[in-house]
């Protein structure tokens, strides 16, 4: 194997931090989005996990993609079955081809109409191209509560010679996983 290298991967939200398999979405919670992990808010307010390029705001507001220098492709997903909202409890603050740091406001999220409306309000982060790109992806101890911007997961991967990763990612696994989630009206 050659030279590891890491991104690390903060909560985009205040709250508890909750393992991938018990977020409240069967597809999600199979990981076959991706490895990840879920955050059960106690705010609004949705940083981007990662520094890269914004490759997908979906058209109902409730997901962002990006994909980062190193090429992993997250994905930020808000809320359960959110996309039925119409973009309606999202303030999105980023469009597709943005350059954003880790921290960056992403979106307001209004939690308590997301509630009215009997949906979940957990925030979902999946890396979509593990398959392709990760060794491993770390998780902190679980569950705990977070602030957000606080490291939660490391992303491992080889870049040797061999197997290098690069930032050219078009941010197509996130697109994908969207379009396998069955209601991924993105753009």
């Amino acid at each position: 194997m050659g030279k590891i290298d890491e991104v690390s991967i903060l909560a985009p939200v205040t709250g508890q931090v909750l393992s991938l398999a018990t977020v409240p979405d069967p597809v999600f919670a199979a990981g076959r989005v991706g490895p990840g992990f879920g955050v059960q808010p106690t705010a609004g307010h949705i940083l981007a996990p990662v520094s890269g390029r914004i490759t997908v705001v979906a058209t109902t507001k409730h997901a962002i993609g990006m994909v980062t220098t190193t090429g992993l492709e997250v994905l930020v997903h808000l809320g359960v079955d959110t996309v039925a909202l119409n973009g309606a409890p999202f303030e999105v603050h980023v469009k597709v081809g943005d350059e954003v740091t880790a921290g960056t406001l992403l979106v307001d999220m209004d939690l308590a109409a997301i509630e009215q409306a009997h949906k979940p309000t957990t925030v979902i982060i999946v890396v979509t191209n593990a398959q392709r790109v990760l060794t491993d992806l770390t998780l902190a101890p679980l569950p705990q509560a977070v602030v957000a911007g606080a490291v939660v997961a490391t992303a491992h991967f080889d870049n040797s010679d061999n197997n290098r990763v690069t930032g050219s990612g078009s941010g197509t696994a996130v697109n994908d996983a969207l379009l396998g989630i069955s209601h991924g009206n993105c753009s």
